[in-house]
């Protein structure tokens, strides 16, 4: 240990094989995200993030790579829940504690903005560094438009998509993998494009208003699968899963967590300090908090 050096929040930066950690870099990251969410240094849900964003650094430190994937919900609900955009606020402060990090690090890191609703909208996967910041924060701001939002939040077709993306190794094939999403709504399925076919999670069944609670169980049901599902394959792998649940008043976010951590037997158990989950009282709080780092 380091005398005297120290990272956020007090915690002090280690040496292993003689290299520096990037500590406070790394923190900086997952801080940036998760500094919204109303907790205080030291309880369990702080020291997940704090864990996962040392370790998540370390992992870049070694490989000198990283992929990440920013996933964002782009559901209905959102109107409502966010109509200040303090979800396109957080995700450009997350890009740009990216982009120094990877500068400062000299890490090559790549990144995807994505979207969900019913589907996963995917995003070209770019080379993050000052020559494309521009753009990674442009295609930030148009995936957090409040307008054309879908009607739904399918978290297996969310997942699923991210899953897929990894396993492509579109980005860099580096084994630091790290999936930060940002969800406020409810699992829901879409009630219009989805009715009368089926959905992969569901193929034997037909969705329409009779079976559409079928449908999700089956859906949350495969996301906690620990042979199967998409996020199985991704704790096998490795993928850092980062979680920020928008609104508390939702009673799914408990749903949400489960999927992030593995609680409540919701599938394999996720490598030591590789899952992280936080709620936010409320989306403002994000901006306050990201301002005073």
């Amino acid at each position: 240990q380091l005398r005297g050096d120290r990272g956020l929040g007090g915690h002090a930066m280690t040496r292993r094989g003689g290299r520096l950690l990037a500590g406070a870099a790394g923190l900086a990251l997952l801080v940036s995200v998760f500094g919204g969410v109303p907790v205080a240094t030291g309880t369990e849900a702080a020291d997940d993030a704090l864990a996962l964003a040392d370790s998540f650094a370390a992992c870049t430190q070694q490989q000198g790579a990283a992929d990440v994937i920013l996933l964002l919900d782009q559901s209905l609900s959102l109107k409502d829940s966010d109509p200040k955009l303090v979800r396109r606020a957080a995700s450009r402060d997350l890009v740009q504690q990216l982009e120094g990090y990877a500068t400062a690090a000299h890490v090559d890191l790549n990144i995807q903005v994505a979207g969900f609703d019913g589907v996963y909208h995917e995003g070209p996967w770019h080379p993050l560094d000052a020559g494309t910041l521009g753009q990674v924060l442009g295609e930030v701001d148009e995936a957090t438009d409040n307008e054309g939002l879908g009607p739904a939040t399918d978290y297996w077709m969310a997942l699923d998509g991210a899953r897929a993306q990894f396993a492509q190794t579109a980005g860099s094939g580096s084994p630091c993998r790290m999936l930060v999403w940002f969800s406020d709504g409810q699992y829901d399925v879409d009630e219009n494009g989805s009715f009368g076919r089926t959905l992969p999670y569901a193929p034997d069944v037909t969705l329409n208003d009779d079976t559409k609670d079928e449908v999700i169980q089956a859906g949350k049901d495969s996301i906690c699968s620990a042979k199967q599902g998409p996020m199985n394959p991704m704790r096998v792998t490795g993928v850092y899963v980062a979680t920020v649940g928008l609104n508390t008043l939702n009673p799914d976010l408990d749903f949400l967590k489960q999927a992030t951590d593995g609680s409540n037997n919701c599938g394999r158990t996720p490598l030591p300090d590789h899952a992280a989950y936080l709620e936010a009282e409320e989306a403002g709080a994000l901006t306050l908090a990201i301002a005073g780092l």
